[in-house]
């Protein structure tokens, strides 16, 4: 009698990963990375659920009430990083909890797994896509340097410069060591690696004029008390009061929503601004989709400057030609900066 019981669980075991695989193959007809994210997204859902992998569920496993879809959808909204800020956005628990939504709608069509997709429906959480002020790099880098007034004002600067620079998330520059930078001959400049939310690995350049901030952050009489090899050594607490105090400084309406993460999306204005694309901005914020982006690719729209009318356009050689030296140069300093600074390297070179 027990080997029967036993055969039936092994039976149900391999049934119900099998079915699962075969959602998840369906999905790879389509996109191979949405089932492996679909993937990621079910085996989190049931290690939490019933502590089991795939392999280990049996039907019973499936069974689920609506209320417990709920505690787990707040469950993803309450789990924090170690500076305590949410470890996801609404927007990823959404991805999380429509995986999971999903694969139950493909399990009730079978009878013999006695689920109810209507038992896993929620409400989708808001999109916080904007959740977030925008901050111009020219405001950040005020801040830089108005932030040197105040206690470990060179660290803080440091940390400001960083984050716009970067794009780096929070968490991410707070862990820092000097070992996570490598110089690159090429470009003169240093390579700092990261990773970030989700264990992607992230990297952007900066100067070796912050470099060298960086180990003078090291050097500073007050770092000796510190033993872990980090470069920062600042509060969650000490840098929100560090930006109310910046945003007060420098006439910040609270209205504008200026947080920490505000510094994280400055690059990707400026991107946008100096003529950048899609593609420069998903690989500045380290973004694997692009749904996120949208917001940045249609601020300011310029048509003036869209394929439609630039198609077909003749340049008139004798108009520039006909220009005084001066003319020139002022036509030239009126472009953006990143038209301009184009043009510098390329005279440079």
């Amino acid at each position: 009698m027990q080997a029967a019981v036993n055969n039936v669980v092994g039976f149900s075991s391999s049934t119900v990963e099998e079915d699962i695989n075969i959602f998840l193959e369906k999905l790879a007809l389509k996109s191979e990375r949405t089932k492996e994210s679909y993937g990621r997204a079910i085996r989190r859902f049931f290690m939490w659920h019933c502590g089991k992998l795939l392999n280990q569920l049996v039907v019973t496993d499936l069974q689920i009430t609506n209320k417990k879809m709920v505690q787990y959808q707040l469950h993803l909204k309450g789990l924090t990083d170690e500076t305590g800020e949410p470890l996801y956005t609404n927007s990823t628990i959404n991805q999380y909890t429509s995986a999971v939504i999903s694969l139950y709608e493909f399990l009730s069509r079978d009878k013999d797994n006695n689920v109810r997709a209507e038992d896993v429906k929620l409400d989708m959480l808001p999109d916080d896509g904007e959740k977030y002020g925008e901050l111009d790099w020219q405001e950040a880098e005020i801040m830089a340097q108005l932030v040197l007034k105040q206690k470990k004002g060179f660290e803080k600067a440091a940390l400001i410069r960083l984050a716009y620079k970067t794009s780096f998330r929070k968490s991410s520059l707070l862990s820092l060591q000097l070992t996570n930078f490598k110089f690159n001959s090429e470009s003169n400049c240093y390579i700092a690696h990261v990773v970030g939310k989700g264990n992607k690995k992230h990297e952007k350049p900066i100067s070796v004029e912050l470099y060298n901030d960086l180990i003078a952050i090291t050097k500073l009489k007050y770092y000796a008390r510190y033993n872990d090899n980090k470069i920062f050594h600042l509060s969650d607490q000490g840098i929100r009061d560090m930006l109310q105090s910046l945003k007060q400084e420098m006439g910040i309406c609270e209205e504008r929503n200026i947080v920490f993460h505000s510094f994280r999306n400055s690059a990707a204005g400026y991107i946008i601004e100096t003529g950048g694309g899609i593609e420069e901005v998903r690989d500045q914020l380290g973004h694997s989709g692009y749904g996120a982006l949208n917001r940045y690719m249609h601020k300011n729209k310029n048509y003036s400057n869209m394929a439609g009318l630039k198609m077909g356009e003749e340049i008139d050689k004798a108009l520039f030609e006909s220009m005084s030296k001066e003319e020139l140069l002022n036509l030239i300093f009126t472009q953006s900066e990143g038209f301009i600074l184009t043009m510098q390297r390329q005279i440079n070179n």
